[in-house]
């Protein structure tokens, strides 16, 4: 009699296990069409799959599939799992579990609890088999606005693609949460400071806008960071040179610098301003579309005839400006790497740096001869044709 109920029991799980094998097969075959209908290639869900299975943040997402496997006595259960907006994830018949807010480590760890407590020793495992995809409405300052395709670790920088105007702001990017929260994302802050809080994870229903850029400035010549860059309010000269362009370079010419004013300028070529040192403490105000221009001084050296050249000196490796110089008279190692090479890069290893000398060399490939840090400041002499290599501290 005993044996009766046994075989009763197993046989109901039995019945039990192959409903749930058919009601999950069928609920992958429909994760598969929706993915096939995002255009998302098999290599790229496979690739999906890994990073939400490794990743410690990865959050449970409608879409989802998750494939449950114990043994329930002598028993084997496997149990397909589909998450739908409600985030109700039933677990078998054992239970049904809150997904919402919740990663799928801690989906896992509560599944496999649930199990462990009405079949001790059962061997369950959760595995996520299928990340969800959903979609999200971007609008604002896009070329073409509407829904767009994203899953569970695609984050707000992944929308700022081909698809964003000239005008697009990085600096000011809303997104409505499917609950109706909204809040602001400053794309520039991950970009240049790392800071990820300002590059969230996208979710089902959100709606990003893009909105209009304020003000645009450009700075080249003599920084170390050029470029254009999207300013905030209350910035402007100080901070554009300071922050943004990561400060002036050791050859920047400020006696020289000149901002070229287009907004409200009468003249096609835009108003040019020349920059004074008191510009520069005094954080000089900037406008939309203003250009800054920061000579360096080795554009002021005069051109050599070739009848007078001297000496011609080669730098490359781990320098800003590598390349083949003509020195002048006086000039040297130190001037050579500081002014003509614009120093050292922060990967520079000066302790494996060489000079490779042909002049008066009785061997083809030259003398090499290292060179330490004191030959950098006493402004070790060079002769015609030296060659100077500045390794990385990476290796060659």
């Amino acid at each position: 009699m005993k044996s009766r109920y046994i075989l009763c029991f197993a046989f109901i799980f039995w019945i039990f296990s192959v409903s749930a094998q058919e009601e999950g097969a069928t609920a992958t075959r429909q994760a598969s069409n929706s993915s096939a209908s995002l255009n998302v290639s098999s290599t790229e869900i496979s690739r999906n799959i890994m990073l939400a299975r490794s990743s410690t943040d990865y959050l449970v997402t409608p879409g989802d599939v998750y494939t449950l496997a114990y043994s329930a006595g002598s028993v084997p259960v496997t149990y397909t799992i589909v998450v739908d907006t409600s985030y109700r994830i039933r677990v078998s018949n054992l239970g049904i579990i809150n997904g919402r807010g919740k990663t799928f480590l801690q989906l896992k760890s509560e599944a496999e609890t649930t199990v462990v407590n009405n079949y001790p020793l059962s061997g369950v495992q959760l595995v996520l088999a299928q990340p969800g995809i959903f979609r999200v409405h971007v609008k604002g300052e896009v070329y073409k606005a509407g829904e767009v395709s994203a899953w569970g670790l695609s984050r707000l920088s992944s929308l700022a693609n081909d698809n964003l105007t000239d005008y697009a702001s990085i600096r000011d990017i809303s997104i409505k949460s499917s609950g109706g929260q909204a809040k602001v994302y400053d794309l520039f802050k991950a970009q240049r400071l790392g800071d990820l809080n300002e590059d969230p994870y996208l979710r089902p229903g959100d709606v990003i806008t893009f909105n209009r850029v304020k003000r645009v400035v450009t700075i080249d010549g003599g920084v170390e960071r050029p470029g254009a860059y999207q300013l905030l309010d209350g910035e402007n000269l100080k901070e554009l040179i300071g922050f943004y362009a990561n400060g002036f370079t050791p050859v920047a010419d400020k006696t020289r610098a000149t901002l070229t004013r287009y907004v409200d300028s009468r003249e096609i070529s835009g108003d040019e301003i020349l920059l004074t040192e008191q510009n520069f403490t005094g954080n000089f105000p900037l406008k939309h579309l203003d250009a800054i221009s920061i000579p360096i001084i080795t554009e002021l050296r005069p051109v050599v005839p070739v009848s007078r050249i001297e000496r011609i000196i080669s730098v490359y490796g781990a320098v800003r400006r590598p390349g083949v110089y003509i020195l002048m008279q006086n000039e040297n190692l130190k001037e050579l790497i500081e002014v003509y090479a614009d120093g050292f890069t922060t990967l520079a290893d000066k302790t494996r740096a060489t000079l490779t000398r042909y002049s008066d060399s009785k061997e083809i490939s030259g003398n090499v001869i290292p060179l330490s840090e004191h030959d950098f400041t006493k402004n070790f002499p060079l002769q015609h044709l030296d060659v100077i290599a500045i390794p990385p501290i990476t290796g060659w």
